[in-house]
């Protein structure tokens, strides 16, 4: 059974992520979603800067915040189906 991802930090392959309380309407397995970008974020970073540019990191970057609006965009069309078609 899977863990309950509503709660002040848990595990994501073996790395403990620290997560708001208030997950913003996100059900468990876009919060797991959001959790494996934070995650490609972090781990990309940690690569260094040695084989990529800042145009890279932009634009790795920029994928992340797609993404995520992606994820903001379920919950207002879950919580708003009326308006946000």
């Amino acid at each position: 059974m899977e863990k309950d991802l509503d709660q002040t930090s848990f595990e994501t392959m073996g790395k403990g992520l620290a997560m708001p309380k208030d997950v913003g309407g996100l059900e468990q397995g876009e919060q797991k979603v959001m959790a494996h970008l934070v995650m490609a974020w972090d781990t990309y970073v940690q690569l260094g800067t040695a084989h990529s540019s800042a145009d890279d990191e932009r634009a790795f970057r920029d994928a992340i915040h797609q993404a995520q609006q992606i994820l903001g965009q379920r919950v207002l069309r879950r919580e708003y189906p009326d308006y946000w078609r």
